[in-house]
């Protein structure tokens, strides 16, 4: 599950000047998912007469936390009974429960949220790691852990809470002999994050020159070539082939065995359109990829890809990450833009899910736009729907973006219907980019649907509205479903076609059809209300002019109304 951090990801060599806990110098037992709930029991070992900021002379009073300065002093004549009075107040504050210090952290730096809360759920997404508040002062933020020592504790688990790592192999070699050098900081890391620059500094691989002599072009090949080898292109200068400093990805899980404590890793591979893959192993030789193996992470729950086509291009990828991956449960994986290889990989990855996964954040398509206006049809528009009908049975919560089709649900309602046991389906968002084109109607076009002027779109989005709805009669613990139309440039953004449900309470799309599937399969969930929500303007001579203008998104639509904007 992932852990929300309240700042941005640390760099291990931003903060080499950071003050440091070192074992000898705390007492603390620190657990992070523990904490002290009796106003009666202090932290271990503090001295609460003489505290770290009042061994100096020179030091003042103004420097005392506001919490201690609100403390009334009595005014005395003696300095030495007003010395007594102010160290009483300190050691009032030191003698506050440890909860009650992570509030007044919390209360600056924002909330964290427990690692057991899923981040696909729609109760936890706003309070995901992703989404929450962050702190970019980290120097002003070390200067808090010289309070005391359960400062120091808490402020040095925010900081190394959330790691953020170049995978070259100067910052991985950088970091680890920090991390060594430092080993009480080893089990604060909870998030780690590397970043792959695929467009780094390339390798210089010496190829001999070729010269075609069999049709009398040498005089131009060697013009050509002449002009080419200059100061800014070497000679034997092959771009973007290799990167010489890129860490390969059995080293970076080699070096994710020195985060035992963590728990969610993200790899970040780029958002081009045709980089260079990520290599997997240093030395790789035909045939190694099918007997060599990465080194096991049990202690990972998490794996989040970005620009997933550069990590895993072939399914022996994602076979030796997954299988290195024992305990994982949450899967998140984003391709930038549509690709046919991207869905035939993602078949094959679907019809072998890891063994314990529970939640599935799939994006296969990106935002949908690609430079080919026509794009060719997927030679299998079927196999991704059918898949991810039949692993939504065992898995809790799912979000998928790219082409939907009612396929996808109506195999869903199939095998939930035959199923020995009840499925654990919570949390259920689906992003259409567009609809899979209907392959039982020979008259239908071949190309991908999508638009809201679009009929065929608008009539495909309410079969799966239908679908959907007819699966909850099997799913009695699915309490959230969220369908919306994803458009990154829409006509009218207002008027998307979309459909929610959430604790029996449905707001979008509707139509008779939907509302009797809504009544045979789960008769208590009814829809806010029921409004056209669009509506058509006509001119003094009752010629029609448009829709008139909306200033917020309808609560209720009703997919009628989407022929006065196709026409």
């Amino acid at each position: 599950m992932i852990q929300a951090t309240t700042k941005n990801p640390v760099s291990v060599k931003s903060l080499a000047g950071s003050p440091v806990l070192k074992p000898e110098d705390c007492a603390d037992n620190f657990e992070e998912e523990l904490r002290s709930i009796s106003n009666e029991l202090p932290p271990k070992d503090i001295d609460i007469d003489h505290p770290p900021f009042l061994e100096s002379p020179d030091h003042e009073t103004s420097s005392i936390p506001k919490v201690i300065t609100s403390v009334e002093v009595l005014p005395s004549s003696s300095e030495k009974d007003q010395s007594s009075k102010i160290r009483h107040s300190v050691g009032s504050f030191f003698s506050l429960p440890f909860d009650i210090h992570e509030q007044i952290l919390e209360h600056y730096f924002g909330p964290r949220v427990r690692v057991n809360i899923p981040s696909a759920t729609p109760d936890s997404s706003p309070r995901s790691w992703s989404k929450s508040p962050r702190f970019t002062r980290r120097r002003q933020m070390t200067d808090l852990a010289l309070v005391c020592r359960s400062w120091r504790q808490l402020i040095q688990a925010r900081i190394y809470r959330h790691i953020e790592l170049k995978g070259t192999h100067a910052v991985m070699l950088e970091c680890r002999e920090w991390f060594l050098a430092n080993p009480s900081l080893v089990g604060y890391v909870r998030i780690v994050e590397i970043w792959i620059p695929v467009w780094g500094k390339r390798a210089y691989t010496p190829v001999p020159r070729v010269l075609d002599r069999r049709r009398n072009h040498h005089q131009l090949f060697m013009s050509r070539a002449m002009g080419w080898e200059e100061e800014e292109h070497p000679m034997y200068d092959i771009p973007f082939l290799t990167s010489d400093e890129n860490s390969t990805m059995e080293e970076i899980f080699q070096h994710m065995q020195l985060f035992s404590s963590a728990r969610i890793l993200i790899l970040e591979g780029g958002h081009a359109n045709s980089p260079p893959d990520v290599q997997h192993f240093r030395t790789a030789r035909a045939g190694d990829e099918c007997t060599r193996t990465f080194p096991q992470l049990p202690h990972i729950e998490t794996l989040v890809m970005r620009g997933a086509w550069n990590l895993v291009r072939t399914y022996r990828h994602w076979t030796n990450m997954s299988r290195a991956l024992p305990a994982l449960r949450e899967w998140h994986s984003v391709y930038p833009t549509p690709r046919i290889d991207v869905e035939l990989l993602v078949s094959r990855m679907l019809h072998h899910p890891p063994k314990n996964l529970c939640h599935l954040y799939l994006n296969i398509e990106g935002t949908g736009i690609t430079d080919d206006p026509s794009p060719s049809p997927s030679p299998y528009p079927d196999a991704v729907c059918t898949l991810l009908g039949h692993i939504c049975t065992r898995l809790e919560t799912v979000s998928f973006t790219g082409k939907v089709c009612e396929l996808f649900f109506n195999t869903l309602h199939r095998i939930c219907k035959k199923a020995c046991w009840p499925p654990r389906l919570r949390s259920l968002d689906v992003s259409v980019i567009s609809c899979c084109p209907d392959t039982s109607d020979p008259d239908a076009p071949v190309q991908p649907q999508r638009g809201v002027t679009n009929l065929t779109f608008i009539h495909g989005f309410e079969k799966i509205v239908i679908a959907t709805v007819r699966c909850l009669e099997f799913l009695p613990t699915l309490a959230y479903v969220n369908l919306r139309y994803l458009d990154a440039s829409p006509i009218c953004p207002l008027i998307k076609p979309y459909f929610n449900l959430t604790n029996n309470e449905c707001k979008g799309v509707w139509s008779p059809e939907i509302i009797e599937a809504l009544r045979e399969s789960r008769p208590q969930a009814k829809y806010i209300e029921l409004t056209d929500g669009i509506y058509p303007e006509y001119g003094d001579t009752g010629r029609f002019l448009g829709i008139a203008r909306i200033s917020r998104r309808p609560i209720s639509i009703n997919t009628r109304m989407y022929d006065f904007i196709a026409h």
